[in-house]
């Protein structure tokens, strides 16, 4: 049976208690705080799933969440 594995990226205080909620549901959760963090956790782990919790989205972070993604993580 294969881990069910999550990249969680989010300030601890946001996405905290969501991924407690999947910590109790068996998932294997890797918590990230910034898009870098993300990077690192990308380079050393395989994820199937990825979620991302950003209350605020202004210009600047849209740009990053852009190129993160296009870079592939």
């Amino acid at each position: 049976m294969s881990t069910k594995k999550i990249l969680c990226i989010g300030v601890p205080s946001v996405v905290g208690a969501i991924c407690d909620h999947l910590c109790a549901a068996d998932w294997e959760v890797h918590r990230a705080a910034d898009l870098p963090a993300a990077k690192r956790l990308l380079t050393q782990h395989r994820f199937g799933v990825g979620l991302l919790v950003h209350p605020d989205l202004d210009d600047t972070a849209c740009a990053e969440l852009d190129s993160f993604f296009a870079s592939g993580g």
